[in-house]
């Protein structure tokens, strides 16, 4: 487990509150940086996006994040890199890059895939 001061204690909650549409749920310690796991709840259609930010050690800066909300990722990346100059990256879907089965396929995304496809 990493021990920490109340200073680098108070800067991650300071980060993780600072996302109040995030349900933080889970973390873990690993021997270079705690990584903290949480969800974003989509109303249109119920389903859960999740975000993670790493903290590295030793001074608990954000060494890494990652989300797979389209809808927050840019307010996200504003938040976490506040005081830093590095450029946003969206998250982009497994199946526009990688031809896998076990993936999760968006039923309105199905059906342009089909129509792409001819099938319609």
């Amino acid at each position: 487990m990493i021990e920490m001061n109340r200073e680098q204690k108070f800067k991650i909650e300071k980060k993780l509150m600072g996302l109040p549409y995030v349900n933080w749920d889970r973390y873990f310690d690993a021997e270079n940086n705690i990584t903290v796991f949480g969800w974003i709840n989509r109303e249109k259609d119920n389903y859960k996006d999740f975000v993670y930010i790493e903290f590295g050690k030793p001074d608990y800066d954000v060494s890494a994040w990652g989300t797979s909300s389209k809808e927050y990722s840019e307010a996200i990346h504003k938040i976490v890199y506040s005081n830093e100059d590095v450029k946003h990256n969206d998250c982009k879907r497994v199946e526009h890059k990688f031809n896998i089965k076990n993936c999760i396929k968006l039923i309105n995304q199905e059906k342009q895939i089909v129509r792409l496809h001819g099938r319609f």
